[in-house]
């Protein structure tokens, strides 16, 4: 038996939307495609996860993206399989560890969480297409919610646990930023830059450069951005940006320039100390202040969630670490280490690795994480 450490994702009651998974297959187009299978059951301190659930599980995945087994490339299929069998693994657990604890959901509890899951859809038509889609029926949503409240009875969730006024005002101040931000402009911009200690017919040819594009920017019908992109290809050196411009972290000369245009009107070509920039204003953002007392219920919920977010993710963490889990080579496998963390970033999931490390020691093998989003 191998003792194995998994620290990856962490439940959820809704599966991965399609959109994602359909974004990630469009940006890792297959070089090679295969029928990746699990050849031996996974067993969690010795129940089964058979080959068979999993199979079952990864044909309907794909269904849902419309795609057909034998058009899958090979690490996105052990990425999807990987994914379905930590799933079943950490159902198992927490089947097993409630067991232990003797904890039960009662049928009344159930039911308001079900018929609190239904009213989050806005017609019948929608809900029978996400609950076929994802759950299969009504079966499958009860018994992914009842392991959801287990999970969250084992996790010691409180919903409604207090958060101080003080905590808040932390949380407000902290992230600052986000309810205080100053008046500021959004821009594209062209560089061409001045190496070190330039003649004045190097600097005479930057001028003239600049001012071809501006000329042929200012024409009817012309992209900015499009001939921006040209000049960049077609000129070693030049650079081309689209960014925040803040009155504190630019010079006068930029901003007063800038403070003049109209959305969409281009600069001239301005003279600075690293060469010729040619802004065009996209748009400008007022001056915006959110006092504390009008965002603070808001804060307050964002700070139960991201506790309660913790709770869930240490609680499975803890499930994991005293785990024995057999048979469980393909969830190391190498091939997909890369594919697992282009994954990861593109669904945003909390605990997904951005570095995975694997150790071969004899039989067994050991996962530890460098990097997590």
């Amino acid at each position: 038996m191998v003792k194995v450490l998994i620290i990856i994702g962490f439940f959820s009651l809704i599966s991965e939307s399609p959109l994602v998974w359909s974004q990630i297959i469009k940006e890792n187009k297959p070089k090679s495609f295969t029928r990746e299978s699990v050849s031996t059951p996974i067993k969690v301190n010795g129940t089964e996860v058979s080959i068979e659930h999993i199979d079952s599980m990864y044909s309907f995945q794909l269904s849902r993206l419309g795609l057909r087994i034998d058009s899958v490339q090979k690490s996105y299929a052990l990425y999807v399989k990987q994914n379905i069998a930590l799933q079943l693994i950490d159902e198992l657990l927490i089947e097993q560890e409630s067991k232990k604890e003797k904890m039960t959901i009662s049928p009344q509890d159930l039911n308001m969480a079900y018929q609190g899951f239904m009213k989050a859809f806005p017609n019948s038509q929608e809900k029978e297409k996400y609950i076929s889609s994802i759950y299969g029926n009504e079966t499958g949503i009860k018994k992914q919610l009842k392991t959801k409240l287990l999970l969250e009875k084992l996790a010691n969730i409180n919903k409604n646990g207090i958060i101080s006024l003080e905590e808040a005002k932390n949380y407000y101040d902290r992230h600052s930023m986000q309810y205080n931000s100053p008046g500021h402009f959004f821009v594209s911009e062209l560089v061409f830059p001045i190496k070190d200690s330039p003649n004045e017919e190097y600097i005479e040819g930057k001028k003239l450069k600049a001012t071809e594009f501006l000329q042929n920017a200012r024409q009817a019908g012309v992209s900015y951005s499009l001939l921006a992109k040209k000049y960049k290809r077609e000129n070693e050196g030049i650079k081309f940006l689209q960014r925040q411009v803040y009155k504190y972290s630019t010079s006068q000369l930029i901003w007063n320039t800038l403070s003049v245009l109209r959305a969409n009107e281009i600069s001239d070509a301005i003279e600075l100390e690293d060469g010729f920039h040619v802004y065009k204003l996209i748009y400008y953002f007022p001056e915006r202040t959110i006092a504390f007392d009008n965002v603070k219920d808001d804060i307050i919920n964002k700070i139960r969630n991201q506790r309660f977010v913790e709770q869930i993710q240490e609680t499975l963490t803890c499930l994991r670490k005293k785990a024995n889990i057999e048979n469980s080579n393909f969830l190391f496998n190498k091939e997909v280490q890369r594919f697992l963390q282009i994954s990861s970033e593109a669904c945003g999931q909390p605990g997904l690795p951005a570095e995975i490390n694997i150790e071969q020691k004899g039989s067994s093998k050991s996962i530890s994480i460098q990097k997590f989003y």
